[in-house]
């Protein structure tokens, strides 16, 4: 085990805490671990947001891991556009108590799995 594995995160967008992450380990350049979502009511239209491009996110995993490229790939055209504001951003760091390290756009899957990148040009 490395120093990075089972290191724990928090999740912002902005100043929105989305998630408690625990990263699991790494694949250059990818991160990745498994997250517990850090509210259970999104009260605010970006929680919801945040909430549907997670569920997006989920089933575009589930199409891939079924091995249905093709109904991925339509699903990911016939609906990915709404989340662009999420996806092509900046806004997006892990907290570690310590530091806020800058990531790209996570990507949520199934079981809780979620992967990323840090950001370096930051």
């Amino acid at each position: 085990m490395n120093e990075t594995d089972d290191k724990k995160f928090q999740l912002y967008f902005d100043d929105v805490l989305v998630a408690n992450i625990t990263q699991h380990g790494s694949d250059f350049p990818g991160v990745f671990g498994d997250y517990v979502l850090a509210f259970s009511d999104p009260v605010d239209s970006l929680r919801q947001h945040i909430v549907k491009y997670i569920e997006f996110n989920t089933e575009a995993d589930r199409l891939m891991m079924s091995g249905d490229e093709s109904g991925w790939e339509k699903y990911i055209e016939d609906n990915e556009e709404p989340f662009v504001d999420l996806i092509e951003t900046e806004r997006w760091s892990l907290h570690d108590g310590v530091e806020i390290n800058k990531i790209l756009v996570p990507i949520f899957g199934l079981e809780s799995s979620v992967t990323w990148r840090w950001n370096f040009n930051e």
